[in-house]
């Protein structure tokens, strides 16, 4: 009875401090999805440069998002998830200077101060989600952290093509670095540490620092941590490839910053409560299922989208259902993750899985952005051959390759 009581009061406990984070990720992450969603209608419109520029910015402010995630890594098992998550949420401020440069050099400063703050508030956020939340609610927690980032960037992405429309893209910019003043010292008094968090020594030497980020190698070289890298490297190959071209071709079609902020809130309100309907089957029936749902969705939203280039419902519809697929992946990574190693080296295999996913972004933002400018459907081709391996190793996963062999609890969980 005891026993039974403790439980549930260490249950609530945890579910206390994840709401408070999710809360404050959401707010955060309202401010900050113009950098997502409309920094490329932006960069045309006010800037009036060319798609290449646009793939610059983006693979600019990426390239150092993912590069930073190993630093965030090593930060949120060291020095801790709050603390890394609080400096993140500094990206806000970034992002309201992004918004109100009249000068393409200043952009290209700005973008990469943005992926290095970026990469902090996810290895710090994702590190507390996992350090608090028990592997038999991961899947549930995943899907719930993914459905805050949806309905936050849905909602940001509404209000803000609203803004751009009607006052600019300037007092956008406003807003979201005054946003972002209040958010930092409210999330370092609102925000619980994580129990099972160290304390960072001051006297900590620097060859324990060096061992830290040497085991970003050892990770590597274990195949299973492997098929989870190439997995998110080849699923955000070809969302990098829409995040730029689905935006700047529904814009080119409609010529309406305001239809492509309701589109990608439309799509994030639809995926959103699907995503928690895959994270409960994936805790209560295994991941198998939903991993190949999800393969098998950004496969045949890769051939719709190379079909229906130049038909705005039928690319609207097409980029749903690969958006559909590709954040079914992101929902389902942290359970995937947990199930890959133990709790003390969750923010280094989250740092290193979520740097994949950084470098098939930029791969996809970059080739795609040359490669439009040869023939429109070409890039989307290229996502074809790619989205291919991308389900073979979606298979294997699902079978549960990435397991860590001698974790009980994850193969009772998978």
């Amino acid at each position: 009875m005891v026993a039974s009581l403790r439980a549930r009061m260490g249950q609530f406990a945890s579910w206390r401090s994840v709401s408070i984070m999710f809360g404050l990720l959401f707010v955060n992450l309202v401010f900050m999805s113009p950098a997502q969603g409309l920094i490329p209608v932006f960069v045309e419109k006010v800037l009036e440069q060319p798609p290449f520029f646009t793939a610059m910015v983006v693979s600019l402010h990426t390239a150092v998002y993912g590069a930073m995630l190993l630093v965030g890594g090593v930060l949120a098992d060291r020095l801790g998830a709050k603390w890394t998550l609080v400096l993140g949420f500094c990206g806000a401020v970034a992002v309201g200077l992004m918004l109100q440069t009249k000068t393409t050099w200043l952009l290209l400063v700005i973008a990469p101060v943005f992926g290095l703050l970026f990469s902090f508030m996810t290895t710090g956020s994702r590190t507390y989600l996992a350090r608090v939340l028990p592997l038999g609610q991961m899947g549930i927690g995943g899907a719930l952290y993914f459905l805050c980032l949806t309905v936050s960037m849905a909602v940001g992405s509404a209000i803000g093509g609203r803004i751009a429309d009607t006052a600019g893209f300037a007092t956008l910019g406003l807003i979201a670095i005054i946003a972002g003043i209040v958010l930092v010292p409210l999330t370092a008094v609102l925000l619980p540490a994580v129990r099972s968090e160290s304390d960072t020594s001051e006297d900590d030497d620097a060859s324990e620092r060096a061992a830290a980020f040497s085991d970003y190698l050892t990770l590597l070289r274990n195949p299973r941590i492997l098929s989870l890298c190439g997995l998110r490297f080849s699923a955000t190959y070809f969302y990098g490839t829409m995040n730029l071209l689905l935006v700047l071709q529904l814009f080119r079609l409609t010529d309406s910053v305001t239809f492509v902020g309701l589109y990608g809130s439309a799509i994030l309100f639809i995926i959103g409560p699907t995503q928690l309907v895959i994270g409960w089957v994936a805790d209560k029936r295994g991941r198998e299922g939903p991993v190949r749902l999800a393969a098998v969705f950004v496969l045949c939203g890769a051939v719709l989208i190379t079909l229906l280039i130049n038909n705005v419902w039928g690319l609207a519809a097409s980029g749903l259902l690969a958006n559909m697929g590709a954040w079914w992946f992101s929902g389902l990574y942290p359970k995937l993750v947990v199930e890959a190693g133990p709790p003390e080296e969750q923010g280094r295999l989250i740092a290193i899985t979520e740097f994949f996913w950084a470098v098939g972004i930029l791969a996809g933002t970059l080739i795609s952005g040359a490669l439009v400018s040869v023939f429109l459907r070409l890039p989307f081709i290229v996502c074809i051959g790619v989205t291919i391996p991308m389900f073979l190793l979606a298979l294997l996963v699902a079978k549960g390759y990435h397991r860590a062999p001698d974790d009980s609890s994850a193969a009772e969980a998978g």
